[in-house]
Formats: C-alpha cells, structure tokens, sequence
C-alpha cells in the first residue's frame, strides 16, 4: 500500500468534522487495499476554494474484471460520512462518490471553511 497526503500548510489548521476522515480512509482500505492484490495507493487532498474546504481521498479498486459488473456504490460507511455532513451543514456541503476510472474510486465533500 502507497498512501500520500497532499494538503498544503495554509490549510492544515481546517477544522472537520471528528472521525470523518477515518470514515473515508477506512472506506478506501476495506474497497481498495482489502480487495486488491498488489500495489493500491490511496490519497488524501484537501484545498481551500473561497470559503469552502474541499477534501477528497481516492484509492485503487478492483478492475472490472475483478470485481464483476456490479459497480462499486456507496454503502453503510459512505452513507454515513453523507448523512453526518448533512446533518451538520445542511445545504452547505456536498459529498461525492463513485468511480472516476475503471480501476479508481473517489469519495470528496465540501464544507464550509472554519479554521483553528
């Protein structure tokens, strides 16, 4: 397993929700590292867009051949980082998941910037 944070100095003092990055990390060892043999990567971004803090972890999956057709969706855990963030800001944030390449999944959200 590779895994790379990509988050720049002026944005490490961001406030998140607690747990919500275990959620998504989680997330991407059970879907990715668990069910693939070799080499998986898993990323972690996060960026300020304005007054917006904008998250995003990605990881290696099966390959379709792999996994079957049944595409990857979004499950208990991913319904819950949803669930939570809405709960929390409302129509201020946004989650996002799903495959962005035949081998590579994305879960992201934005939320309002507070900071430390």
């Amino acid at each position: 397993m590779a895994f790379s944070i990509d988050v720049p100095m002026e944005v490490r003092s961001a406030l998140v929700p607690s747990l919500i990055l275990q959620s998504l990390i989680e997330n991407a060892l059970k879907h990715g590292v668990g069910a693939t043999s070799g080499l998986v990567e898993i990323t972690l971004k996060a960026s300020r867009e304005a007054d917006q803090l904008h998250i995003t972890v990605e990881n290696d999956m099966p390959s379709i051949e792999t996994r079957g057709s049944r595409p990857p969706g979004m499950g208990a855990g991913l319904r819950n980082v949803a669930e939570r963030l809405s709960t929390r800001f409302q129509e201020e944030c946004n989650f996002v998941s799903g495959v962005i390449s035949e081998s590579r999944y994305r879960a992201s959200f934005d939320i309002p910037w507070r900071s430390a």
